[in-house]
């Protein structure tokens, strides 16, 4: 009955904001709803394995991060997206394939106006088996670089930071678990 409440509060606490954080990641709310529903379900499944003061984020976290990962053969990659600002055009992307340690170029296609989405891409050699973060960082004219930790704040807006997608390089996407396996 105990952790019963005590699950109660930490759903009441974090559905919100993981929805919300979900529906950025996948833009569709049915999706988003649907994978909401899948972390919480996985944490309440997983609340005997762990001393309950740790399930909070640590466990939400680790879920949320199991749906995000990527799996991909290794191979060479194309990793293409755009990127914007509201205080200049952009003059650069970087990626980084080790959670934001190094940073490498990536080629810009020509910019329609100063204030459109400029298109990137980045030719990335996956060809060694492993774990990867993928991160991707823009600079704009007047010198702002994207921050690489967010700036958070209790609504979930002006959340301009690096997104970290984990890349798993030599595991096809028939090997991978599903997110609510057990």
């Amino acid at each position: 009955r105990e952790i019963k409440a005590a699950f109660a509060e930490l759903y009441n606490g974090y559905v919100d904001k993981i929805y919300k954080y979900i529906f950025y990641k996948v833009g569709n709310a049915s999706d988003a709803e649907d994978l909401c529903e899948q972390v919480f379900l996985k944490a309440w499944e997983a609340i005997g394995r762990y001393k309950w003061l740790t399930i909070g984020l640590a466990i939400l976290g680790g879920v949320i991060g199991a749906l995000a990962t990527r799996f991909v053969e290794p191979s060479m990659h194309v990793i293409e997206g755009r990127a914007w600002s509201g205080q200049g055009a952009i003059v650069k992307v970087e990626l980084s394939d080790d959670g934001g340690a190094t940073w490498s170029p990536a080629s810009l296609e020509a910019p329609l106006s100063p204030y459109a989405w400029r298109r990137w891409r980045f030719g990335w050699d996956a060809t060694r088996p492993g774990e990867y973060e993928l991160c991707v960082r823009a600079t704009d004219e007047a010198g702002n670089v994207q921050p690489v930790d967010p700036n958070w704040n209790l609504e979930g807006v002006q959340n301009n930071a690096v997104q970290r997608v984990v890349v798993v390089v030599g595991a096809s996407h028939e090997q991978q678990i599903a997110a609510d396996a057990d």
